[in-house]
C-alpha cells in the first residue's frame, strides 16, 4: 500500500493489562489529481477502510496529509450532525476530498482533532502554498504566500472527551511545505505506563 501505512502497539497498562493501539498514516491524492482520476480516491478510501479494520477495543488514530479541506463548519453541517465528526476551528472551504474524507469520518465514528480548538490561524492551518500575485502585473514574478487546512488527526469520536489539544507547529526542520500536527490526549484516567 504505496499512500497507507499502520503500526500495532501493545501498550501496558499500571493494571497488568495491555491497551492496543493502532496509528493509521495516510498520504491522499490531491484535489487536481482526482478529478482527472476519481478511481484515484476510491482506491485510497478502501486501502484506508482495510487498514482501520481493528476491534472496538483498540484505541484508533488515523493521521496525515489527506489532501482534504474539511473547511469550516456551517450551520448545514451541524444540522445534519456534522459537529460530531469536526469542531467548529477548521478553515477554509470544504473541497471535493474533503466531502470524502467526511464521508469516511461519518462512516466510522471518526472525529477530526484539529478543528476542536480555538487557535490562532497559523497554528489550524497546515500547509503553506504560493500562488502569484496578479495585483503586482501581469508580467511580476512575484508570489504570495496562502494557507491551507489539509492535514488532519483523527481519533474514535468517543475519545473527543479526552483530547486535551491538536494544533499545527510550523518551523520545524522539514523540508515539506507542511506543518507537523500534532493532537495530545489526556490518558491518565486509562493508566498507562510508560
Amino acid at each position: 500500500k504505496d499512500r497507507i501505512a499502520f503500526i500495532d502497539l501493545a501498550l501496558p497498562t499500571k493494571s497488568g493489562k495491555i491497551r492496543n493501539c493502532r496509528i493509521v498514516n495516510v498520504y491522499g491524492h490531491t484535489q487536481p489529481n482526482t478529478t482527472k482520476k476519481p478511481s484515484l480516491l476510491r482506491h485510497t478510501y478502501q486501502e484506508l477502510q482495510e487498514a482501520i479494520n481493528v476491534p472496538t477495543n483498540y484505541d484508533l488514530y488515523v493521521l496525515g496529509d489527506f489532501n482534504a479541506r474539511l473547511g469550516k463548519i456551517s450551520s448545514d453541517d451541524i444540522d445534519v450532525g456534522y459537529s460530531n465528526l469536526m469542531g467548529q476551528y477548521g478553515t477554509g472551504k470544504r473541497n471535493v476530498n474533503g466531502e470524502h474524507l467526511l464521508s469516511f469520518m461519518g462512516l466510522n465514528d471518526l472525529f477530526a482533532c484539529n478543528t476542536a480548538f480555538l487557535q490562532p490561524v497559523r497554528h489550524i492551518t497546515s500547509r503553506i502554498g504560493k500562488m502569484k500575485d496578479w495585483s503586482a502585473g501581469r508580467k511580476s514574478k512575484k508570489v504570495i504566500p496562502y494557507y491551507s487546512q489539509l492535514d488532519y488527526v483523527l481519533c474514535r469520536k468517543n475519545f473527543k472527551r479526552i483530547l486535551v489539544n491538536a494544533r499545527s507547529h510550523g518551523g520545524t526542520l522539514t523540508s515539506s511545505d507542511h506543518k507537523m500536527v500534532i493532537a495530545r490526549f489526556s490518558l491518565q484516567n486509562m493508566a498507562l505506563a510508560f
